[in-house]
């Protein structure tokens, strides 16, 4: 396994876990009525978009130069 596949495959799974939190603190933060976790659940989603951003610029910087 490559370091790119290695940080892609953590990354990943960061990615699904920080899906799941976001997914999960905006419905109770919905039903709870509670703003606090609303605004937690927008810093997952910060925390997702971050992982995708990882995995676009791990891709790119493993290209060989030209």
């Amino acid at each position: 396994m490559t370091r790119e596949q290695k940080i892609c495959n953590v990354t990943i799974v960061g990615g699904v876990a920080n899906a799941a939190l976001l997914v999960f603190k905006f419905i109770a933060g919905i039903f709870g009525h509670s703003a606090a976790m609303i605004a937690d659940s927008v810093h997952s989603l910060s925390d997702f978009v971050t992982d995708i951003i990882v995995i676009v610029f791990v891709r790119l910087s493993s290209k060989p130069a030209d």
